[in-house]
């Protein structure tokens, strides 16, 4: 059997990954590389029907072997200088966990 974590998620990581830092929740900040998305931009339409804004949605995707302990949500990422806030963690039963991010305020 394969082993899915070390063959195929590292190859990603190493192939995609970015330098991050992963904060736990009143821990200190840890470096990890992870695949950082951002590319999707959604517009928020207010009462009028019109934009009223437009809103990202990153995510950080990481190996759950390289993680301390399981995330949870107001853990931090750091990515190029900028803070975020992990809004859910995904675990996708293989190995990767996917984090949906906020830029913190």
């Amino acid at each position: 059997m394969i082993d899915f974590d070390a063959e195929v998620l590292a190859a990603c990581q190493q192939e995609f990954g970015r330098q991050g830092f992963y904060q736990a929740a009143g821990g200190e900040a840890m470096p990890i590389v992870g695949i950082f998305t951002d590319g999707y931009k959604s517009p928020i339409i207010g009462g009028d029907g019109m934009p009223a804004w437009t809103t990202s949605a990153p995510t950080f995707c990481v190996r759950a072997s390289d993680l301390r302990s399981s995330p949870t949500k107001s853990d931090r990422v750091i990515i190029d200088g900028k803070q975020y806030v992990v809004m859910d963690a995904r675990p996708d039963g293989v190995g990767w966990i996917v984090l949906p991010l906020k830029v913190a305020a």
